[in-house]
């Protein structure tokens, strides 16, 4: 939390237990965990709620990024994984490449409303079977 943007952010973290290993580039799927909680961050700017829920069964890994800041419009929604899309003053570039790394292992990222308000994330990967190795 040495970010300022984390200063009023209440950051909570909830696995369940499970092995959380997949096959990949640590230092893209690590830009795509910080893009995410970043977005979370940036769309509470006077504080709120980021929750990172995991959960991994035999063959995927799941992450959730969770915030309750205003959630998605509908339009932003048809085009959040759009390059050069934004619906704050950004490049618009952060969701794409997210989209772009996660296909690239072989996973998926679906974007949602909560239903008491703010918006979720879901990146779902393979998980590393034990007779892999990690990257």
């Amino acid at each position: 939390k040495s970010s300022p943007l984390f200063s009023n952010i209440d950051l909570q973290f909830h696995f369940e237990e499970g092995d959380y290993r997949v096959k990949g580039n640590p230092v893209t799927l690590g830009q795509v965990s910080l893009n995410l909680l970043l977005n979370a961050a940036q769309v509470q700017p006077n504080g709120g709620e980021v929750r990172v829920e995991g959960s991994t069964g035999e063959s995927k890994v799941v992450i959730k990024v969770i915030d309750r800041g205003p959630g998605i419009s509908e339009e932003a929604m048809s085009h959040l994984f759009e390059p050069f899309y934004s619906g704050r003053s950004s490049t618009g570039l952060g969701l794409s490449l997210c989209l772009g790394i996660i296909r690239q292992h072989g996973g998926s990222i679906k974007a949602e409303n909560r239903p008491k308000g703010g918006a979720s994330f879901m990146v779902t990967l393979p998980a590393l079977r034990s007779s892999e190795k990690s990257a």
